[in-house]
C-alpha cells in the first residue's frame, strides 16, 4: 500500500534547523536559541533528533545520545516548510523533495530549497511548489487550500492540459478537499471535468466547525 505518511505514525527522527545571525531570528538570538536547544532536549527524551546547523556556535553546547548534527546553510528555520516529504511506498519509507520558493517568493530562500537534498537520499524531486505546512493527512485524505497552491508566485497559472495530465493519475474511491475561498462554481466545473473523464463524482460542502466560514468543499470520485 503506497499513502502519504500522517505525521502522527512512528518516526525515525525529528528535524530541528537551528538558527543563527543571519536568519530573522538575529533580533532575539540567545533566546531563540535557547528556546530551540530546549525544544531538542525534549524530543530526544523519546526518540532522535536531526539538527540542522550553520554556525557551529550555536550548537556546541548540545549533548545527548539522541542528537545527529548535519551542517547546512540555510536562509531560515523553518523545516516544516522546506523539509522532505515522507511516503510509504511497497512498505518502504521514501522521501520526497519539494521546491521551496519562500512562501511565494516572500523571503529568500535559496539554501533552505537545497537542504533536503543535500542530506538526504532523496526518492524523487519535484518542480513543484510545496510546503509542508501546507498540506494534512490522516494517509487516507490528503487536505490542502487552492489559496495556496494556485497563489500567483507559487504555481499558478496551471495550463489545461497540466490539469488534465493530474486528473489522469487519480483513481477511483479518492477525496479531495477544497477550502472554502474554492468558488462552488470551480468545484461544478472540476467535478464536471472529471466526469467527461468517465468517472461519477459526488461533491458537498462539509462542515467542521459553528464558524460561518467553517466548512470546506469536497468531491469523492466513485
Amino acid at each position: 500500500m503506497n499513502y502519504l505518511i500522517p505525521e502522527w505514525e512512528k518516526q525515525e527522527f525529528i528535524q530541528l534547523v537551528f538558527p543563527h545571525k543571519n536568519t530573522d531570528w538575529n533580533c532575539c538570538l540567545e533566546e531563540a536559541i535557547n528556546t530551540f536547544s530546549k525544544i531538542a532536549y525534549a524530543i530526544a527524551q523519546y526518540q532522535k533528533v536531526l539538527i540542522c546547523y550553520e554556525d557551529i556556535n550555536t550548537i556546541k553546547h548540545l549533548k545527548h545520545k539522541n542528537f545527529i548534527f548535519k551542517k547546512v546553510k540555510n536562509n531560515d528555520t523553518w523545516a516544516r516548510d522546506f523539509g522532505a516529504i515522507s511516503v510509504k511506498i511497497e512498505n518502504e519509507t521514501k522521501l520526497l523533495d519539494f521546491k521551496f520558493n519562500g512562501w511565494g517568493l516572500k523571503y529568500p530562500s535559496n539554501y533552505d530549497n537545497l537542504i533536503s537534498r543535500e542530506i538526504f537520499n532523496i526518492y524523487k524531486s519535484y518542480n513543484f511548489v510545496l510546503e509542508g505546512g501546507s498540506i494534512d493527512t490522516n494517509g487516507e485524505v490528503l487536505l490542502t487550500t487552492s489559496k495556496c497552491l494556485l497563489e500567483e508566485n507559487r504555481n499558478y497559472p496551471m495550463t489545461k492540459e497540466e490539469i488534465e495530465e493530474f486528473l489522469k493519475k487519480i483513481k477511483e474511491d479518492s477525496f479531495f478537499y477544497f477550502h472554502n475561498d474554492t468558488s462552488f462554481k470551480d468545484i461544478l466545473d472540476l467535478a464536471d471535468e472529471i466526469e467527461k473523464m468517465g468517472y461519477k463524482v459526488y461533491h458537498r460542502e462539509v462542515k467542521y466547525s459553528l464558524e460561518p466560514n467553517g466548512y470546506m468543499y469536497e468531491i469523492h470520485i466513485l
